[in-house]
Formats: C-alpha cells, sequence, structure tokens
C-alpha cells in the first residue's frame, strides 16, 4: 500500500542491447540516477540492470508506486473535482502511482546532496554514449537549467543553445517530446515540480510539458540519447479496472483544452526564440 509516509522514505547514437550483469564493475555516473521500477516486473528491473552493467553505470533503483494497491489519503493527493472540472475525464489510479513514483524520486533529488539526477522508467533503452552526455551536463554551471529532457515520444525540433559531443545538441523546445522516460532534474526544478503537482491533477509527462505553467527552465538533448523500448508493455496502460472512472469530455473542457494547447504552443515559440 501506498501511503504518505512512504513517500517521505522513499552524430545519432548507436543502442546497444542488454548484456549479462554479473559481476559488473559499476561506476558513479558524472548525474546520479534513479530508475523506477515496480517489483512485480522483475523483467523489466532485470531489463534496466543489465543496461545499466553493459554501461558500467551505478544506480538507486527506486520501488514505484503501484496503482493495483490502494492509495492511502487518495483524496487529499488527487484533486478530482478540479480534475474533472478542467479536463472532462478521471485519471486512473496507474496514472496517479506513475506520477507519485516521480514525485518520490523528485524528494530525493531536491534533498539530495548532488543537487541533480537523471530519472529513468525502466521501459528505456540507453544510447552507449549517454554517460559523456551526463558528464557534459553536470559540468555546465549551475543554474544553466532546471530540467533537461533525454528522451520523448515525439520527435522535435528546437533552437539550439549549446554544442555537445558526439553529435548533440542542447536545445530549446516549442514544444514539449512527450513522455517522462528520461530527464535530469536540478534540486530546484525538482521542487517546482513537486510544487505543480501538488495536487495531482494530470499525467506526469503532460505536468513536464507545460513549461508555460509550471516554470521549469526547460531544455532537451537532441537527438534523444535515450528512447522508449516500444517491445514493453506499460503498466500505465493497464486500464481495464480504472475504465469506470473515467467519463467522456464535454465541450466546455475540449474547448479549453484546445485553448490551452494553443496558448502553450504559442508561449513555446516565443520561449525558444527570446529566452
Amino acid at each position: 500500500m501506498y501511503t504518505p509516509a512512504l513517500a517521505g522514505a522513499l552524430a545519432r547514437p548507436a543502442f546497444g542491447g542488454p548484456d549479462s550483469a554479473d559481476e559488473a564493475v559499476l561506476t558513479p555516473a558524472a548525474i546520479p540516477i534513479y530508475v523506477i521500477s515496480l517489483d512485480r516486473v522483475p523483467e523489466r528491473r532485470e531489463h534496466m540492470r543489465a543496461q545499466m552493467a553493459r554501461l558500467g553505470l551505478a544506480h538507486e533503483i527506486v520501488q514505484a508506486v503501484d496503482g493495483r494497491e490502494p492509495i492511502e489519503g487518495l483524496e487529499r493527493i488527487y484533486d478530482r473535482s478540479r480534475r474533472l472540472r478542467t479536463y472532462g475525464s478521471d485519471l486512473t489510479l496507474a496514472e496517479i502511482a506513475c506520477c507519485l513514483s516521480h514525485l518520490e524520486v523528485c524528494r530525493r533529488i531536491a534533498a539530495s546532496e548532488a543537487g541533480i539526477g537523471l530519472v529513468l522508467e525502466d521501459d528505456v533503452v540507453l544510447s552507449d554514449t549517454v554517460a559523456p552526455v551526463l558528464a557534459e551536463l553536470a559540468g555546465m554551471r549551475r543554474g544553466s537549467f532546471e530540467v533537461v529532457r533525454l528522451a520523448g515520444l515525439r520527435e522535435r525540433r528546437g533552437r539550439i543553445v549549446r554544442r555537445l559531443s558526439g553529435g548533440y545538441d542542447l536545445a530549446r523546445l516549442a514544444v514539449g517530446p512527450c513522455g517522462a522516460q528520461a530527464y535530469v532534474v536540478t534540486a530546484a526544478g525538482a521542487r517546482k515540480l513537486i510544487s505543480y503537482c501538488t495536487p495531482i491533477t494530470q499525467q506526469i509527462d503532460i505536468a513536464l510539458d507545460e513549461t508555460c505553467f509550471n516554470r521549469l527552465d526547460t531544455y532537451a538533448v537532441l537527438p534523444y540519447p535515450v528512447r522508449h523500448e516500444t517491445g514493453i508493455a506499460s503498466t500505465i496502460g493497464e486500464r481495464a479496472a480504472d475504465d469506470a472512472r473515467r467519463g467522456p469530455a464535454g465541450l466546455y473542457q475540449i474547448a479549453r483544452r484546445t485553448l490551452l494547447r494553443n496558448f502553450g504552443a504559442v508561449h513555446g515559440l516565443l520561449r525558444m526564440y527570446l529566452a
């Protein structure tokens, strides 16, 4: 069971396949790595451990909040009335649990000595050059960014602000890349994301994309050095038990979403070229 007490405690890259993790020598990455993973899906956890072993990167496995288990204090954590009023449909328990998992990692990063961390979901594939990318980001002046997206479900173009080694660029995007599979976040950015998602009203990836509202100083590494593994089924996609909690969006919610989406796009373009 999830409880509030638990939350407080808790050139284009080449992608290689995972090798055996036996007797791997792991070294700390330039930026601490946190992997969100469910105990009940051990094959995904091993998928990540094998990749880290191949790359020789130390990491911390963070037990994900399970949407199949009761979530204590759900009425305080999740603002259902605001969600329905704004979006016209409910979040599933799996989506709420996913958001809680990311916020738990953000709390750890905000309280950490390093003051920065790489957040990974356990259904990604890391490029062989991800470690040098992390080293370059770690070497940038503190305050240069709050969030750097390393993966996305959508290919995006952006204004390049810095050339990185290995054929990568650090860029500002006009529109979010979609997905919370991999991102670097500073302690300041983590605190902003926690504040923006308290209480929860939307999926974590949408919260990350809404830079016009979350006020996060966000960039992306292009091309993405981390990609989503499409062959791994999403645990958030287990909606069967939650379908009854969803309702159809009304005309007001559809119009509001369209307005916000257009406002976000205009804000993103202005920010991309003027910031």
